[in-house]
């Protein structure tokens, strides 16, 4: 009997040993499908971030440069780096003739008055050759030239 009770003390202490072992071996099986889970899902978050920033950087505007004026500039002014400055703007926003640098419109002379922050059009601009025969009508913001056209 003694013999028996330690052959089913023993059967037990295996068929235990075997559960726990059993056991150890779901949950790591467990365990390796949840960080297999883990894993693609982090792969899809950075997958989707990427493709947002690439929806975000196409819905975007692309932005550009503006010449502005720096101050108002009256008819006849040359102008030289104080009197313009740069500003961001988008495409879109781009009027037809407006320079994007300062070193476009250097030593170019004012054809119409421009008012401080309104963008330098090629077309309110002369070379100060061209504008010696231009007339400034006092009191009015007009120019003539010899010939009598308006100078706008």
């Amino acid at each position: 009997m003694r013999l028996s009770g330690l052959f089913i003390f023993l059967l037990a202490l295996g068929l235990a040993g075997g559960v726990v072992f059993l056991v150890n071996e779901w949950m790591n099986a467990q365990q390796d499908q949840v960080s297999a889970r883990e894993a693609a899902l982090e792969a899809e978050r950075r997958r989707l971030a990427a493709e947002q920033e690439r929806l975000a950087a196409q819905q975007q505007p692309d932005s550009d440069r503006l010449l502005v004026a720096a101050k108002d500039l009256a008819v006849g002014t040359k102008i030289d780096e104080t009197a313009v400055k740069q500003r961001e703007i988008t495409t879109e926003e781009r009027p037809r003739g407006a320079f994007s640098y300062a070193d476009q419109a250097l030593g170019k002379v004012v054809r119409r008055e421009i008012a401080e922050g309104e963008p330098i059009l090629s077309a309110d601009l002369e070379l100060e050759e061209k504008l010696e025969n231009v007339t400034l009508i006092r009191g009015t913001s007009r120019c003539e030239t010899a010939v009598g056209t308006d100078c706008r």
